[in-house]
């Protein structure tokens, strides 16, 4: 199986146990979308391209909302193995790409405001955010204490709770800098750039 961190992520629901592909779709896009992406279009194919390289099967057929029944995947043997081999090898690097530190970098052209705008709107998401994990980190400890994935769920939680708090922190000094900027004399800094030009 070539490397795809779709099917690996699809595998590592199934070592949950068996689900339907809605289940597995709700399971993606709720417990996994707080830190990791895909697209209800990815799941199906990826399916099917597992159960062709016979890492999962069909364990049973049910009732389903459509016309068809669904099918109830299950982990193979083989399916097993290939998700621990790929657990036990180091992650691939990330490619960071952030929309607003690229505009704030640039935002002596859009203006204060503008940037200031941008940070508010990413203070309030980070605080969105971190109140749904607190709220998932509440039901965790209600509902699956002792269940044996339960500490591993929460060190990606706290993963998730850490990045947001530094979101926080930096959203709040980000705008004390934006509003000390805006109390500075008009021309002040072209002075002392003059200043320190005629000083050469």
């Amino acid at each position: 199986m070539r490397e795809d961190t779709t099917q690996y992520a699809l595998l590592g629901l199934l070592s949950l146990g068996p689900a339907t592909g809605y289940e597995l779709a709700k399971t993606a896009s709720g417990s996994l979308g707080h830190f990791w992406s895909e697209s209800y279009g990815q799941l199906y194919p990826g399916l099917q391209r597992l159960r062709r390289g016979g890492l999962v099967r069909v364990a049973r057929t049910v009732r389903s909302r459509g016309p068809k029944p669904a099918h109830v995947w299950a982990l193979t043997a083989a399916g097993k193995k290939a998700l621990a081999a790929w657990l036990g090898r180091p992650p691939g690097q990330r490619r960071h790409r952030n929309e607003l530190l690229l505009k704030l970098f640039f935002g002596r052209l859009a203006g204060r405001d503008a940037c200031r705008q941008h940070v508010v709107a990413e203070l309030e998401a980070a605080r969105r955010e971190r109140a749904v994990l607190m709220g998932i980190q509440e039901r965790m400890a209600r509902d699956h204490a002792g269940h044996p994935d339960q500490p591993y769920w929460s060190i990606t939680l706290a993963f998730g709770l850490s990045f947001d708090a530094a979101r926080i922190a930096w959203g709040e000094e980000t705008l004390h800098r934006l509003d000390r900027m805006a109390r500075r004399k008009p021309g002040r800094g072209r002075a002392r750039a003059r200043a320190a030009a005629g000083s050469e």
